[in-house]
């Protein structure tokens, strides 16, 4: 089968755009593996950061869990250093009104 010069110029053109057709595949499929890559690394460093964020949170609620603790345990001691000097307190008036009743027998 002959081809008219120009129709060869035309197959030619054809065949060459074919090639280039052909490379920006490769290129788009090349771009978009380099693109499932980076994605990837930006989907574990996010999973490294959510991670990293979660254990300063625990870091940072310890010593605020701490605090509340000693407050607590501060306020039960004070609630009880209350009672007993109310105690002693009533203790003592009671010996002191006694004492006062036997004196005034």
């Amino acid at each position: 089968m002959k081809f008219s010069a120009t129709a060869q110029e035309a197959l030619n053109l054809i065949s060459a755009e074919i090639e280039k057709l052909k490379l920006a595949n490769q290129l788009i499929t090349a771009a978009n593996s380099e693109q499932h890559i980076l994605t990837d690394e930006i989907s574990e460093s996010l999973n490294s950061d959510n991670a990293n964020t979660s254990r300063l949170r625990t870091d940072n609620d310890l010593p605020l869990k701490t605090i509340k603790h000693s407050k607590h345990l501060l306020m039960n001691y004070r609630r009880w250093l209350n009672n007993t000097v109310q105690a002693i307190l009533s203790t003592r008036k009671t010996q002191h009104e006694d004492e006062y009743s036997r004196h005034r027998q």
